[in-house]
């Protein structure tokens, strides 16, 4: 008979996923539009499961980056209970958009709402553009394009969802990118708030994409992007 981890065990277990993750984000970080793999426990965890409106993908990806010392908003119709969730096991401070370190977008939330966050992010400016605000987008699916770029391989027996009908193509280039890097995505919306931004280098934000499978891909403030359809963003 087998028997069930303990706290503690789980806890160690946790720490050390957020270790390979935090190093598969700075990968990310280091090599825009290169989609990477975070690990995702599907069992009950210390902290028990993230809300719905998070998800256990998106929350890993928050849990690397945010903390005590930054604040974050989270950008869904319904954001109460995730809100509560991310302050209680981060211990960072929830605010408005325009004022949050890190921007949390839900899978669900739609499009205009998603939009609307991005363009009202904080920028930063000349004297701090380190100020300029992280955006961490929900995604329903995201791989690379003809999946020859996926740099981790799967955790073992994890399972893939199947791709939408409707996926954009992005192509990523600029600093870390030999040439472009290309990946396929559900939503679009936070390019193309990106775009009408028109940030100028060094002020800007920086877009991290993770779907419910764990996939995930970094566009930074560097990167210029183009849509399938020939839109720069």
């Amino acid at each position: 008979m087998t028997e069930e981890p303990s706290r503690a065990s789980l806890r160690e277990e946790a720490l050390h996923r957020h270790q390979r993750n935090f190093r598969r984000v700075l990968d990310a970080c280091a090599y825009p539009g290169t989609v990477v793999r975070l690990e995702v426990d599907a069992r009950p965890q210390a902290h028990g499961a993230a809300p719905a409106a998070l998800g256990e993908a998106l929350f890993e990806a928050v849990s690397l980056l945010v903390d005590q010392a930054t604040t974050f908003c989270v950008v869904d119709a319904a954001h109460a209970e995730a809100t509560s969730f991310i302050a209680g096991e981060t211990h960072a401070r929830p605010c408005g958009a325009p004022d949050a370190d890190f921007l949390v977008v839900t899978s669900r939330a739609c499009s205009s709402v998603a939009r609307r966050a991005v363009l009202g992010a904080r920028a930063g400016d000349l004297l701090a553009p380190e100020r300029g605000a992280s955006v961490i987008v929900g995604c329903e699916y995201v791989r690379s394009f003809g999946q020859s770029l996926v740099r981790r391989s799967s955790p073992a027996g994890a399972r893939s969802s199947k791709p939408p009908a409707d996926l954009c193509r992005v192509e990523v280039r600029g600093p870390g990118v030999d040439g472009a890097n290309r990946f396929v995505v559900d939503r679009v919306d936070w390019a193309l708030a990106r775009a009408e931004r028109a940030d100028e280098f060094p002020c800007g934000i920086d877009v991290l994409l993770v779907d419910r499978d764990g996939f995930a891909v970094m566009v930074p403030r560097t990167s210029a992007l183009a849509l399938a359809d020939g839109k720069a963003a």
